[in-house]
């Protein structure tokens, strides 16, 4: 979800569903991470019907995965940043692509896990 702040900028609000490898966790499979942020959607140049955007955000998440004891499930922090291209036909339409990267870590104390 995006809510414009100004011509340049909206605020962000997203949820993903990620399948990913759990570092330092080669016996873990089925391993998904779900965060979800806030945060900054910046448009490079507004003015222009194609424009360079870029993202940065933080919040929650869990880390899933399912081991041979079963299934587990921890909290995490979550950030992500990412960098795209917006291009607008029509002042009310705009198609883009974007590539994002998140890091997601378990609070300190108790197991410690990173993806």
């Amino acid at each position: 979800m995006r809510i414009g702040l100004s011509k340049r900028n909206e605020f962000i609000l997203g949820y993903d569903s990620i399948q990913l490898k759990i570092k330092d966790d080669p016996d873990a499979t089925r391993q998904r991470i779900r965060p979800i942020t806030a945060g900054l959607w910046t448009s490079l140049l507004p003015e222009r019907r194609l424009t360079p955007v870029a993202t940065i955000g933080a919040g929650v998440a869990t880390l899933n995965w399912m081991d041979p004891s079963g299934n587990k499930s921890q909290p995490a922090l979550a950030v992500q940043g990412g960098l795209g291209v917006e291009f607008f036909p029509t002042s009310a339409l705009g198609v883009g692509a974007l590539a994002r990267a998140h890091y997601v870590a378990s609070p300190p104390g108790g197991d410690r896990s990173e993806a």
